[in-house]
């Protein structure tokens, strides 16, 4: 069984997305999987799992407002799709590029 590390991402509006890494292969490609809304991260772990048990890197993201996101959605948080593609993704995506996985191709 891989093992998964639990991480927050920040992004430019300061927000932490959680993150959950398994890591697979070293050099292998890095896969991003974004829960569905409605759908905690955790729900994916077997999936997850999986992929990095044949090799691949997976960076299990967890969307605003589920799950182990601190945000709740509220008269005082206020955001939407468009905070997660602009904001969140973007800011995941770095990270596999950068921190976690130099020189690996990210899916």
């Amino acid at each position: 069984m891989v093992e998964a590390v639990a991480r927050g991402v920040v992004t430019p509006s300061g927000y932490s997305v959680p993150v959950t890494w398994f890591a697979g292969r070293e050099g292998a490609p890095v896969i991003i999987v974004m829960a569905a809304l409605g759908m905690g991260s955790h729900f994916y772990a077997p999936l997850a799992q999986a992929m990095a048990a044949t090799g691949f890197n997976v960076a299990l993201v967890e969307q605003r407002g589920q799950g182990d996101s601190t945000l709740r959605p509220s008269r005082h948080d206020d955001w939407g799709f468009a905070e997660v593609l602009c904001n969140d993704l973007p800011a995941v995506m770095s990270w596999a590029r950068g921190d976690r996985a130099t020189g690996r191709p990210s899916i």
